[in-house]
């Protein structure tokens, strides 16, 4: 009797040593769950839903002008969605297909503040780099003394872009080191901290450090760090499946063919094949405002944290 009754209590203790794992394991799995914003009506918002129609009326009549085929609006107010609202289309050729909220669109340049600069400042609140670095620190042959924070604000005296054209003259392409080499050691326009000239190059070199400091690719590195942190289920670098079928595609190529899901800019796409530090990600308007409330909330959004609050005061 005492056998049974001591095989029974393993039994019931093994059994509850199994349901704590698969608790544990879906605690675990919690922070990539996507927890989209709630929506609130303008109404119950406290905003004047009258002055949306001078934001619908703009982006309509633009749309008329043939200025862009369609867009997306999100208003947030208060940590809520107060307003979300598609406009147009989201695609003109080979067909028409209407504007959709949740249409995914290439960032471009956006791609710089939402990935790049994130990614920067997270590797600098775990102290694998300082805002003072020299880039010289981590890419070789780098011509001066440029720092990081100058990439950051664009005051390095880097050219704004590069000729991918002459590229292609001297390297095979993609080819993401010959571009580095490039920047490394192209004329510069003016000394650092000289005065702010925007340019892509800087953000390609910051990519270069997050790389070589974090032993990740940027797409690798912020899709782990931020996009899975945040929930943002339709952002990454290259969209897939369900996402790349709410894409909207940009541009129609000298053979009919349309970028779709692929990365519109040419550094961006023929240089450093979709992975970039100047552009190449995609979001949808749900996915951005959920970083904007994480960021208006010093880094925290669903109980989860992108950075410390103090990063956002620097």
């Amino acid at each position: 009797m005492k056998k049974i009754t001591c095989a029974m209590q393993n039994a019931i203790k093994n059994q509850k040593s199994k349901i704590t794992s698969c608790l544990l394991a879906f605690f675990f799995c919690l922070p990539v769950i996507s927890q989209p914003l709630e929506r609130i009506s303008m109404e119950l918002s406290g905003l004047d839903p009258r002055q949306m129609l001078y934001a619908d009326s703009v982006i309509m009549q633009a749309i008329a002008d043939n200025e862009m085929p369609g867009a997306v609006l999100a208003v947030i107010h208060k940590g809520k969605m107060a307003y979300l609202r598609a406009y147009g289309y989201r695609q003109i050729y080979p067909s028409r297909l209407p504007m959709e909220v949740n249409t995914v669109f290439d960032l471009a340049s956006v791609s710089k503040s939402v990935a790049t600069a994130i990614s920067t400042m997270i590797l600098v609140e775990r102290g694998k780099l300082r805002l003072t670095d020299r880039v010289s620190m981590y890419i070789p042959n780098f011509r001066g003394n440029i720092r990081i924070i100058d990439l950051l604000t664009h005051r390095s005296g880097l050219p704004s872009y590069a000729s991918v054209a002459a590229l292609s003259q001297e390297f095979d392409l993609p080819n993401p080191d010959a571009l580095i080499e490039y920047i490394a050691t192209v004329d510069r326009l003016f000394d650092p901290g000289e005065r702010v000239q925007y340019g892509c190059l800087n953000f390609i070199t910051l990519q270069r450090i997050i790389e070589t400091v974090s032993g990740q690719k940027l797409e690798d590195f912020a899709q782990k760090n931020i996009f899975d942190v945040l929930g943002m289920k339709s952002t990454g670098f290259r969209p897939e499946g369900e996402v790349l079928a709410r894409t909207a595609p940009t541009e129609r190529q000298a053979d009919g063919s349309v970028l779709h899901g692929v990365v519109h800019d040419p550094l961006a796409r023929l240089v450093n094949d979709g992975n970039s530090g100047n552009a190449g990600l995609f979001s949808d308007a749900d996915d951005l405002a959920i970083l904007a409330v994480a960021l208006l909330n010093g880094g925290t959004y669903n109980g989860k944290r992108l950075m410390s609050p103090l990063e956002y005061r620097l």
